[in-house]
């Protein structure tokens, strides 16, 4: 999980019984955020009792050629996800670190931000690890990205 905000967790119902994995300060957050940033959290989306979740702390690797990266600043927890494709090789998913394209090529922070700072240390985390892996970063709300600049599920995979 991203990070809770409503465009993001929308569809968590349909995965009742599966674990789910956010940063610890995303969802302590998400339970009480301060008034300038509370629209994007319904608590309608994300608070069910009966889902397992399990709270990161940080960066942290799930198995061989997938981890989850902590890149917040747009939230206290918004997390990507690195995964290293069998053909396509390694793709970095930026959540809303980097809403588009453009945040990439211009190192401009998302026009929605928790936190200023954070979110300029973020972009410059993601596109470092980028580099050094020889990754493909993936802006998380660029409509001319997907299906044009990448090939979308299942095309994607070969």
């Amino acid at each position: 999980m991203s990070h809770v905000h409503v465009d993001h967790d929308g569809g968590l119902r349909h995965f009742k019984g599966k674990r789910i994995l956010v940063q610890r300060d995303e969802i302590n957050y998400a339970g009480n955020p301060h008034p300038f940033t509370a629209i994007p959290y319904a608590k309608v989306d994300w608070e069910f009792a009966d889902y397992e979740w399990e709270a990161l702390d940080g960066d942290t690797v799930l198995s061989d050629g997938l981890a989850v990266l902590l890149a917040n600043g747009h939230t206290p927890g918004t997390q990507g996800l690195l995964l290293n494709l069998p053909k396509a090789g390694p793709v970095l998913f930026t959540s809303d670190c980097c809403y588009l394209k453009v945040n990439i090529e211009n190192d401009l922070i998302p026009g929605s931000v928790w936190n200023t700072v954070a979110a300029w240390y973020s972009l410059k985390k993601v596109k470092f690890l980028a580099g050094i892996l020889g990754a493909e970063l993936v802006p998380g709300h660029d409509p001319d990205y997907y299906g044009v600049e990448i090939p979308v599920y299942p095309e994607y995979l070969e």
